[in-house]
């Protein structure tokens, strides 16, 4: 399927792109340095509530970012690369996410919308823009906590569909 193709690229051209950042901070995103070094800190087995930045408020707010990062520092990777790496995968994974939503939307729809060329095409290119749109794209790329706030929040809101989804099946069994 073109979506899974989306996926596919998206995907090779992440592996690109972290090859070809900058060894430090990017302009586009000066927060990753200070992540980056709370991933040290937290891997250095340093209490988060020192943190001498932002102390552990930053700690708190970024967990899902820096707890992974930190992982991936103690087994040896820099930790901005770490940070990127971890950004980047969230970003991967909510593009997943969302493509494997549409998908099963789809594949349980009465009506057969993706087999009609309109929509077909309008689906594969809103996952298109959606993939490559560059504010998204580059957020998921450095090390920021917003391509992993994003995965979290589609991840719950699909939760919420699938328990909604689930209930409905249920009643009408009743």
């Amino acid at each position: 399927s073109r979506l899974y193709a989306i996926i596919f690229a998206s995907f090779a051209i992440r592996v690109i792109a972290f090859f070809f950042l900058p060894r430090t901070p990017s302009a586009f995103a000066p927060d990753e340095g200070t992540y980056a070094s709370l991933a040290k800190w937290i891997g250095q087995s340093n209490p988060a509530d020192e943190f001498p930045l932002y102390g552990e408020g930053l700690y708190l707010s970024g967990r899902s970012l820096i707890i992974p990062a930190s992982f991936l520092y103690r087994i040896g990777i820099n930790e901005l690369d770490a940070v990127r790496l971890v950004s980047t995968a969230y970003g991967l994974c909510t593009l997943i996410l969302v493509v494997t939503l549409i998908l099963k939307i789809y594949k349980r729809s009465t009506v057969d919308l993706l087999h009609e060329d309109f929509n077909k095409q309008l689906i594969i290119g809103l996952v298109f823009i959606y993939a490559f749109l560059p504010s998204h794209f580059i957020w998921s790329n450095l090390g920021l906590r917003e391509g992993t706030t994003e995965f979290w929040i589609l991840a719950t809101f699909v939760v919420f569909f699938m328990i909604y989804h689930f209930q409905k099946r249920i009643t009408a069994l009743g």
